[in-house]
């Protein structure tokens, strides 16, 4: 029903597999910074021929990815993921190999969020929902969902330089380009124009995917900590 083939689902399950340690690497780095040390989460697929793993975090919803504290595990739907490199791809005329990536990465920061303490967390039930409505939850909830959009352009970022690492200068140039676009219009495509209660409009998320793919996971670190940081962006 999206247009996603059995070799889509295939490419992106590669794709990320194959990405991983690029990722991990960043963490890596990272966590030597601020001597702490954390496991590596599990990475998981769902959503295809009946692929539903067991969750610390309750039922596993469709058309979502998501990192699950309680078992130390990013879930993806795989069928949701693989559209949205079709979608990504279509518009910019490039492979849409960044938008899985894009959301892996942004997943990888909700998890050093919570390994590397880089904020205060709030508490996501059991049964994964996220309804509170108490002011100060929700603006962490939103301070994590910035780090998170941050890091995963720190994350995207460091794959480029790991797969270019041996290309000339125009063809570095080429997929650094490539990369920064998709991974912003995955994060428009997901969100659309408007905030909601828990994210920024896509136009700053966008911002925010640039800044962490420019500057890499440091710059990541304060963001979503100032109230008045906060009621500004919501009201821009």
């Amino acid at each position: 029903e999206k247009n996603v083939t059995q070799d889509d689902i295939l490419r992106v399950e590669k794709i990320i597999n194959e990405n991983l340690p690029k990722i991990k690497k960043v963490y890596d780095e990272y966590s030597a910074k601020v001597g702490l040390e954390y496991p590596m989460p599990a990475v998981k697929l769902y959503g295809y021929k009946g692929i539903n793993p067991p969750s610390g975090c309750g039922e596993l919803v469709l058309e979502n990815a998501l990192y699950c504290v309680y078992d130390n595990a990013i879930y993806y739907d795989v069928i949701f993921i693989a559209s949205l490199l079709r979608t990504i791809g279509g518009k910019t005329g490039t492979d849409g190999m960044y938008a899985p990536l894009t959301a892996i990465g942004h997943e990888m920061g909700h998890a050093a969020d919570y390994m590397l303490k880089w904020g205060p967390m709030p508490t996501v039930f059991k049964d994964g929902s996220m309804t509170v409505t108490e002011a100060s939850v929700l603006r962490l909830i939103r301070g994590t969902e910035k780090r998170a959009d941050c890091f995963a352009g720190a994350a995207v970022a460091a794959i480029v330089k790991a797969d270019t690492a041996g290309d000339d200068s125009f063809a570095k140039e080429k997929a650094g380009s490539d990369a920064l676009l998709e991974g912003r219009l995955t994060l428009l495509a997901v969100q659309g124009d408007r905030p909601n209660e828990y994210y920024l409009s896509g136009k700053k998320r966008m911002e925010l995917f640039k800044k962490g793919y420019e500057n890499g996971a440091d710059v990541c670190h304060d963001l979503g900590k100032s109230m008045s940081e906060d009621i500004l962006e919501r009201t821009e």
